[in-house]
C-alpha cells in the first residue's frame, strides 16, 4: 500500500481524523437545593479553583471529572458544560443523583490530526479491511460449493480449508466445546447445533479477530429411551452415593467431637 493511496484515503476522510473538543469539568454534587445554593452564591466572584478545594478541604480527585468530549456525558450535564466559559460556573442543576454545580476548568479545542500522525492508523485500517474482505469471499466460496454439491470434503478442497471434529455433542455438553476463538454464549451455540438437520452446514458465524467458522452436523444419534433396567440402576446408584455421603459425615462429626 503506497502513501499516494493512504492520503487519498486520509483526504476523503478528513473530517474523521479530528480529535473533539474536550473540557476539563469540576462537578459539584449536593443533597439539596439550599447547599448548592449557598455554595454558588459563595464562589460567586471566585478567583482560583484550587484555593477553594483546598481551603475546604474538598478532595479534588472527588470532583474533577477530567478532559470528557461532549458525547461522554449524559445529555443535560454535555449540554450546559459546553455552553460554559473558561472558569465559571453553571447554574444549580437538579438530577437523579442529587444537585450539582458544574464548574468548567479548562478548554482543549478540536483539533485535525495530521496525515504523518494517523498514516499508520490507516494503513492498518485498510489492511484489516482486505483481509476481512478475503476471509468473506473464502467463506462464500466454501459455501456455495457445499450448496452445489452437498458434500463436505470437496468443498473444503475446494477452498483448502480444514476440519476439526468433535463427537458425541450433547445439550448439556455444549459448554465444554473447544472451539477456538469462539465468542458465542452457550444458548446460541446449541440453538445453532441443534437445529440443524443431518449433513447440514450452518451459515457463516464470526469469532475473534473477524474470523469465520462453519458447523456441519455430520450425523443424529436420536435419543433412546432407558430401559426399566438402566433407570432403576441409576436411582439405586444415586440413593446409595447419598446414603454414603451422609454416613461419611456422621463418622467425621463423631471423630470430632471425640477429640
Amino acid at each position: 500500500i503506497d502513501s499516494d493511496e493512504l492520503l487519498k484515503i486520509y483526504n476523503t476522510n478528513i473530517n474523521f481524523y479530528k480529535t473533539p473538543e474536550k473540557r476539563k469539568i469540576l462537578q459539584f454534587i449536593f443533597d439539596n437545593e439550599s447547599k448548592a445554593r449557598v455554595f454558588l452564591k459563595n464562589t460567586k466572584n471566585l478567583n482560583d479553583i484550587d484555593n477553594y478545594i483546598k481551603k475546604n478541604n474538598i478532595n479534588r480527585a472527588d470532583v474533577d471529572l477530567g478532559f470528557l468530549a461532549k458525547d461522554e456525558l449524559d445529555t443535560d450535564i454535555g449540554n450546559v458544560s459546553f455552553n460554559l466559559k473558561e472558569n465559571t460556573f453553571s447554574n444549580v442543576i437538579q438530577s437523579t443523583f442529587g444537585w450539582k454545580v458544574i464548574y468548567l476548568e479548562m478548554i482543549k479545542s478540536e483539533n485535525n490530526l495530521s496525515f504523518d500522525q494517523v498514516k499508520n492508523d490507516i494503513k492498518n485500517d485498510l489492511t484489516n479491511n482486505i483481509l476481512n474482505e478475503r476471509v468473506y469471499e473464502k467463506a462464500n466460496s466454501f459455501y456455495e460449493k457445499f450448496i452445489e454439491s452437498n458434500d463436505l470434503e470437496a468443498s473444503l478442497k475446494y477452498v483448502n480449508l480444514d476440519k476439526k471434529s468433535i463427537k458425541e455433542v450433547e445439550i448439556n455438553s455444549i459448554k465444554n466445546l473447544n472451539i477456538e476463538n469462539n465468542i458465542l454464549p452457550e444458548e446460541e451455540l446449541a440453538k445453532i447445533i441443534f437445529n440443524l438437520n443431518a449433513n447440514a452446514l450452518s451459515d457463516p458465524i464470526e469469532s475473534k479477530n473477524n474470523n469465520l467458522f462453519f458447523i456441519h452436523l455430520e450425523k443424529i444419534n436420536k435419543s433412546v429411551p432407558k430401559t426399566l433396567d438402566v433407570a432403576k440402576k441409576e436411582v439405586i446408584d444415586s440413593l446409595y452415593n447419598k446414603k454414603k455421603g451422609q454416613q461419611s459425615k456422621k463418622i467425621v462429626d463423631t471423630i470430632y467431637n471425640e477429640i
